[in-house]
């Protein structure tokens, strides 16, 4: 008979491989922490006319080179300024999500400007911004999401603060409800 953790374990090995495109090797990784498939960048930005101010953070998958979430939102001047993308994806997120609570939230056009964020990104800027990760090239990443949230934005000049961190899909799904199968093709 198998216990309850040889049990547990095997079934996360299950979805963890479907997280690794089957490979059970990555996947024993992945459990252990020692593989972490999602990149996670966090954003903080401001338009040059300062007519908008907001934060993004987008989770991207190094091994099916998708995005697998994204979030945009834009706040008021005080509450961009007092938040810097530098704390934890968790806490960053928190931070966001109650800015979604405010009464003057505009959901339709949060909706709309993360659409167009998604839909800026082509693959190659995707496998760019995964070679940026690994040689922590922060100058290349802020370089590309001022031009992306421009044009996001539609004005001229954007000014981002950016920063990320790494973390697994199996901690997504087990915490947020990621689907192994959902992905947002670019």
């Amino acid at each position: 008979m198998i216990n309850d953790g040889t049990k547990e374990y095997f079934e996360k090995l299950k979805i963890a491989e479907q997280f690794c495109k089957g490979n059970i090797e990555k996947a024993k990784k992945m459990l252990s922490g020692d593989f972490k498939d999602i990149i996670i960048l966090k954003g903080r930005f401001s338009d040059e006319d300062e007519e908008y101010y907001g934060f993004f953070m987008t989770f991207f998958s190094t091994v099916f080179y998708t995005i697998r979430y994204n979030f945009f939102v834009i706040a008021n001047y005080t509450v961009a300024l007092h938040n810097p993308p530098f704390d934890n994806w968790q806490t960053f997120y928190s931070k966001m999500i109650k800015t979604t609570l405010a009464e003057d939230y505009d959901k339709l056009r949060d909706e709309e400007y993360n659409k167009r964020f998604i839909e800026s990104l082509n693959r190659e800027e995707l496998i760019s911004i995964i070679q940026w990760v690994e040689t922590n090239d922060i100058t290349g990443m802020t370089n590309l999401f001022c031009k992306i949230t421009a044009d996001v934005l539609n004005v001229r000049k954007a000014e981002v603060d950016i920063d990320f961190e790494k973390t697994t899909s199996l901690i997504l799904y087990e915490n947020h409800e990621l689907n192994p199968d959902k992905r947002i093709k670019i």
